[in-house]
């Protein structure tokens, strides 16, 4: 796999008013909900079939992720309030890939932080053209717009408490 992309989201700061509630373990429940139920967090996506199973006493999903005119393969692995990882399974139209979510506590600031990595089955780097750059922003947007959906539910919960 070739690293294509990477990027960095603050989730909380101390500034941030979520920031006493918006624990590690609370974005950890998240980033689960959101590996189970990807189609609350990505409209495109119209529905996802999701079968749970144990690899090496790791919990591991696959998942068929249904785009209406494409459905996607993936795996889910996980390291517990560390890291999501999802690998895409190649097809005929695309190969395979690779997308990260890591989370980060830098100690000098005491923020949460969300490192973002997107590889591909490649056998040498892509050339960083316009498409590229296309699809980089998308990822980003779309990535920022999972944090925003978090941090939303996160508040509503406040509010009911």
């Amino acid at each position: 796999m070739i690293k294509i992309h990477e990027h960095l989201i603050e989730v909380t700061s101390p500034s941030d008013d979520l920031h006493s509630v918006l624990t590690v373990q609370k974005l950890w429940e998240h980033l689960l909900h959101y590996a189970e139920h990807p189609h609350e967090y990505f409209e495109p996506l119209q529905s996802c079939e999701v079968q749970c199973r144990e690899e090496n006493g790791l919990r591991v999903l696959d998942r068929l992720l249904d785009f209406g005119s494409m459905q996607v393969k993936d795996t889910v692995h996980f390291e517990k309030e560390k890291s999501v990882c999802i690998d895409v399974t190649a097809t005929d139209h695309y190969q395979a890939s690779r997308l990260t979510i890591q989370i980060e506590c830098p100690e000098v600031n005491n923020s949460i932080f969300l490192r973002f990595t997107y590889e591909e089955d490649l056998m040498e780097v892509p050339q960083d053209d316009i498409f590229l750059k296309l699809r980089k922003k998308a990822y980003e947007q779309k990535d920022m717009e999972m944090v925003q959906t978090i941090r939303s539910h996160i508040e509503a919960q406040q509010k009911h408490n």
